[in-house]
């Protein structure tokens, strides 16, 4: 049975930073295993095909730091089928630093969502839903700020579901492709990819356990 290599040996050979007796080890390991590996081979191929990619997101874009670049391409090459193009046009988006929607999350310290807000975008506009009988009256009620609403199209919509899961759901006119997903990437470089699941006219994703800070959303 071939044991494969780890996307961590591939990616520090693909993005080899310095040469000394170990680095130089890995890389005859790893050339030596490709030869004979098909599947290892792909992976390494892709991964060395975005370097450059990488080298720009690293030195142009909001991620600083090579680790974070290689948490980017570890998040793609979990949750895709990955073919170039499509990785290359999420590398766009994220360095183009221009994304469909833009969140704050601010939690407690019990670790529970209490408040998400939104900035408007070209494509949406969110903001806090009025609450029940406050249209048209002077007094106001209590704002759920865990709600935020398309002011265009109420199908479209980000909450927070029991204090920690923040689901983000859109009508399915919204997307071209089939098989869509969605990008939250955060301020510090953590990123998260989840496919949209579709429930009737719309599409769904629910993302688990984010930290307090500013997230840019891109989908596809």
């Amino acid at each position: 049975m071939i044991v494969h290599l780890t996307f961590d040996e591939m990616a520090d050979v693909a993005f080899i930073e310095e040469l000394n007796d170990d680095s130089k080890e890995l890389i005859l390991r790893v050339q030596s295993h490709i030869l004979d590996c098909t599947e290892c081979k792909a992976m390494y191929d892709k991964l060395y095909a975005l370097r450059s990619t990488a080298d720009r997101l690293v030195n142009d874009g909001p991620m600083m730091q090579k680790s974070a670049a290689l948490r980017f391409i570890r998040t793609l090459t979990d949750n895709f089928t990955l073919t170039q193009d499509r990785v290359q046009r999420w590398f766009d988006k994220v360095i183009s630093e221009t994304s469909e929607l833009y969140l704050t999350v601010v939690k407690t310290q019990l670790g529970r969502i209490t408040e998400i807000s939104s900035l408007s975008s070209d494509m949406f506009d969110f903001g806090y839903a009025l609450p029940i009988g406050a249209r048209g009256s002077e007094t106001h009620g209590v704002i759920d700020k865990t709600v935020l609403i398309d002011d265009n199209d109420t199908d479209n919509r980000v909450s927070v579901v029991d204090g920690n899961c923040l689901v983000v759901q859109f009508r399915t006119e919204n997307f071209a492709s089939p098989d869509p997903h969605i990008l939250i990437v955060s301020d510090t470089g953590d990123v998260r990819c989840s496919k949209l699941s579709q429930n009737g006219e719309v599409f769904e994703a629910r993302f688990y356990g984010l930290e307090a800070g500013e997230y840019r959303v891109y989908f596809e």
